[in-house]
């Protein structure tokens, strides 16, 4: 689990408010503003969401890796977002989420920034409580996505392939 946001509600306020001591001021603003025109905005919501993401893109990371990316972002799709976060947002405040970790049978990994904003035990906490043993790794200087992170991309590539290695 790369990143991986919470199973359960209890920790969701918590990504939001990190987010927010991360901007000044004028960007908390056009932070709480743009998620409240997401909710109620009709039509196309793509501008809407590349402004979130770009704010993200700031509040979510330590220090990325400078490398061209050009042409590989997906287009913004703020209708998929909606439904794919409705329904996620759905399955974890009916327990659906957290029910499905007893459905886990293999080893589980667990590789997160401390950077991260998603607050790392909404992921290990419910993995230890449903009986799994995570082996879990926080990266130093590193937010969000590690493979992406300047400090921490060498060792999650290392982490990862070890993996690979025993597992395969």
């Amino acid at each position: 689990m790369i990143g991986s946001g919470p199973f359960t509600t209890q920790y969701i306020n918590k990504i939001d408010e990190r987010r927010l001591t991360r901007l000044c001021k004028e960007e908390k603003h056009l932070f709480t503003e743009t998620l409240k025109a997401l909710e109620t905005a009709d039509g196309n919501k793509d501008p809407l969401m590349t402004l979130l993401g770009q704010m993200v893109h700031k509040t979510d990371n330590y220090d990325l890796v400078d490398y061209d990316i050009s042409g590989t972002d997906l287009p913004t799709d703020g209708l998929m977002y909606n439904r794919i976060w409705s329904e996620a947002a759905r399955l974890r405040k009916d327990g659906t989420l957290y029910k499905s970790l007893f459905k886990i049978k293999c080893p589980v990994t667990v590789m997160h920034g401390e950077f991260d904003p998603h607050p790392v035990e909404g992921v290990t906490e419910p993995l230890i409580e449903v009986g799994l043993q995570p082996e879990i790794h926080i990266f130093s200087k590193c937010g969000h996505e590690p493979f992406k992170e300047r400090y921490a991309v060498n060792e999650f590539y290392n982490i990862l392939n070890e993996i690979f290695i025993k597992h395969i």
